[in-house]
C-alpha cells in the first residue's frame, strides 16, 4: 500500500494525494467483494445447470443456460473492474 502511495505521489508531481488513494483502495476492496459474490453466483448457476436431469424441458434448459450466462457476464465485468483498479492502485 505504501509503495502505491509513493508511486501515486510521483505521478502527481510530488503532490501527496492520500484521499484519492484511499478512495481508490476502497473501490478496489468493494469491487473484489462484488467479484467474489459474482463467482459464487456463477458456481450456483453452474451447479443448477448440472443438476438438470436428462430429458428436462427445453424451457428449463434455456432458463438455466441464460442464468449461467448472465452470471458469467457479471463476473467478467467485475474481474475487469478489479484488474483496472489494481493497475491504478499500483501506479502502472
Amino acid at each position: 500500500f505504501n509503495d502505491a502511495i509513493r508511486r501515486t505521489s510521483k505521478q502527481n508531481n510530488g503532490v501527496y494525494r492520500e484521499r484519492d488513494n484511499v478512495v481508490q483502495m476502497t473501490e478496489l476492496v468493494h469491487a473484489q467483494k462484488n467479484l467474489a459474490l459474482a463467482e459464487n453466483k456463477v458456481q450456483s448457476a453452474s451447479d443448477a445447470r448440472m443438476r438438470l436431469e436428462p430429458g428436462s424441458t427445453r424451457a428449463r434448459v434455456t432458463t438455466a443456460n441464460a442464468r449461467l450466462n448472465v452470471a458469467c457476464e457479471a463476473r467478467d465485468r467485475y474481474a475487469e473492474i478489479v484488474e483496472r483498479l489494481e493497475k491504478g492502485a499500483c501506479g502502472i
